[in-house]
């Protein structure tokens, strides 16, 4: 039960996915009136609801309800309880919204668990230079704030008042960057709350890149609203399991989850597509592991072609990790002349019936050269449009540079059974887990990893992944994430500084194709995307070097995390010390050399 009262109120949010042109029921039960006219307002999908025909007070408790319909584009819908001022006697529980005869869609709908000092009420965390500003609730009547940047120093502060139980930290005059922020009540009753949140000078991209992709887990809850920051940070597809055994649960038949397509439909609308994973076994067929008979074969066949056409995918994966044990415990094995069985029947009836539709794989686990050359051997590369997989090689947490030589490999191995000839190479996942590695190493190397795979014939690239799979940090599959999971006092996800990151490097290397690589030290790194002026290099080392650009004209540095300098030449150079962190360097630059 919620019990407003007080003088300064209280604002509870929570966004739920829905589908689109499908009829919702609202309830709630309460004590004395939900007029506009009192102090409590319940607002659904933006549109304030008061309850019609109420009684002035109430002697005892009611139930009031509504419906909602949702628009032709509408995947998620926002539930706001506002209780501004001295609400008196009024109460409210058991807040539900559904489908008739579906379960409740709403979280903690007795406020049971609601123990939160304050809420942050933006939409998210991802913000625009000179518009900035993050939104508490709290029943304090002031606050101070100290907002400082990645490297710690204090960057803004001051005081807000509050009104009615709302405060607004302005954050206009804050340039592009990454920030974290902490405020406190003046009068000692509200503990110090920490956030991140990222600035973006360029919030919305001028058009889309699809080299980057990102992991997805849709099918969980956390991921409810992730869409947005998805968008704002520039991905332009979302990888994500599409399970058989919860999809074919009558044998021959297929009942795709409303939900999972909700998500999926909410992602499409903000321009992100979906490849989504033909994964991974039925009960129905070779008694539920990884398919290899011809009925299973077949039935496999069936069930991925059925994704492409109920989703209208672009692409489909063939399995997930095909080559490593957890995922495939099948009667044939894990090999490439295995995969190769189940390879040749699925894409030849998704080529022949969703031709539209590309056939990616065999995602994985580490590139696995004998894999693979076993795979093309048996003739697999025909059959794939894009060859995918995951280069998790042994010691890949001391840096991504492995992959120049990785991807050399896989590349060669390519030509080797393709008459000389390359195809697409689709890493569709990699990523760091902040239990084993820094926040800002995570960062650093998402980039670094990214344009050397850019500049190997890696047509797209999937970070692994959107959000942290779980709240205990020291379990490294729990944090993966380029945002934290969102929570009762932040309804908005939280950035890491790998979100940044990624940020960044799409909205510099967008329309620009790799072009070259400049002739370094061993340790050192530059590649080039773009022509002449409009070029960015990517830069780093991992060891500390000075280098040098031949230039007559400025150039824009622009560090991992955003901020901005202008290098000015002297004597038609300019010198930048490169380290582990990258830098974007724009402008016509000569090939870089190391300064002696």
């Amino acid at each position: 039960m919620l019990t407003p009262g007080g003088p300064d109120g209280v604002t509870l949010r929570q966004t739920v996915s829905v589908a689109p042109l499908t009829t919702y029921s609202f309830g709630v039960d309460h004590f004395a009136s939900l007029e506009s006219n009192t102090a409590i307002s319940i607002a659904v999908g933006g549109n304030a609801l008061t309850r019609l025909e109420a009684a002035q007070t109430a002697a005892e408790w009611e139930h009031a309800s509504w419906e909602y319909t949702t628009g032709t584009d509408e995947y998620s819908l926002e539930l706001s309880i506002n209780a501004a001022g001295d609400t008196g006697s009024a109460r409210i529980d058991n807040v539900s919204l559904n489908v008739a005869g579906g379960e409740n869609l709403i979280a903690n709908a007795s406020f049971e668990d609601y123990a939160a000092d304050a809420q942050i009420t933006n939409e998210s965390l991802i913000m625009q230079s000179g518009a900035a500003s993050i939104g508490i609730a709290a029943r304090v009547q002031s606050a101070q704030w100290n907002v400082r940047d990645v490297s710690g120093a204090d960057v803004e502060s001051g005081s807000i008042e509050f009104q009615n139980g709302l405060g607004l930290l302005p954050l206009g005059e804050l340039r592009q960057g990454y920030y974290s922020v902490e405020f406190a009540s003046v009068e000692g009753n509200l503990p110090v709350q920490t956030l991140t949140f990222m600035v973006l000078d360029e919030a919305a991209l001028a058009e889309p890149d699809e080299r980057f992709g990102v992991g997805t887990h849709l099918d969980r809850d956390y991921y409810a609203g992730s869409e947005l920051p998805a968008e704002q940070i520039g991905f332009t597809s979302a990888r994500t399991d599409m399970f058989w055994s919860k999809t074919e649960l009558n044998q021959g038949e297929y009942s795709f989850d409303p939900t999972l397509d909700g998500r999926i439909a909410a992602f499409a609308a903000r321009g992100i597509e979906l490849l989504p994973i033909s994964a991974y076994a039925n009960k129905y067929y070779d008694g539920g592991v990884a398919v290899s008979s011809p009925e299973g074969i077949a039935g496999y066949a069936n069930y991925s072609n059925a994704i492409a056409t109920h989703y209208g995918a672009t692409a489909i994966e063939l399995f997930n990790e095909y080559n490593h044990e957890p995922f495939n415990k099948g009667a044939c094995g894990r090999t490439g002349s295995c995969y190769q069985q189940l390879l040749a029947p699925t894409a030849d009836k998704i080529h022949s019936e969703s031709p539209g539709t590309k056939v990616v794989g065999p995602a994985n686990a580490r590139q696995d050269d004998p894999f693979l050359t076993e795979l093309y051997q048996a003739g697999g590369l025909q059959y794939l449009d894009a060859v995918s997989f995951h280069p998790y090689e042994e010691g890949y947490n001391s840096g991504p540079e492995f992959l120049i030589a990785n991807l050399e490999q896989a590349n060669a191995r390519i030509r080797e059974f393709n008459d000389g000839k390359p195809k697409p190479i689709w890493l569709t996942e990699l990523g760091w887990s902040t239990s084993l590695v820094t926040e800002s190493q995570q960062a650093e190397n998402l980039i670094r990893a990214e344009a050397i795979a850019l500049a190997a014939n890696v047509e797209r690239f999937f970070w692994y992944d959107l959000v942290n799979d779980g709240l205990d940090p020291v379990e490294a599959e729990n944090s993966f994430g380029l945002l934290h999971q969102r929570s009762e006092v932040l309804p908005a996800f939280q950035p890491k500084p790998a979100a940044m990151a990624q940020a960044m490097m799409i909205r510099k290397l967008t329309g620009k194709a790799f072009s070259e690589r400049d002739t370094l030290s061993e340790t050192s790194y530059s590649f080039a995307f773009g022509e002449g002026a409009e070029s960015t290099r990517v830069a780093w080392a991992t060891s500390p070097v000075r280098v040098s650009y031949e230039t007559q004209s400025p150039v824009v540095m622009t560090s991992y995390l955003g901020a901005v300098t202008e290098l000015k030449p002297k004597k038609g150079k300019v010198t930048v010390d490169l380290g582990l962190q990258p830098v974007f360097l724009d402008g016509d630059l000569s090939k870089g050399r190391v300064v002696k």
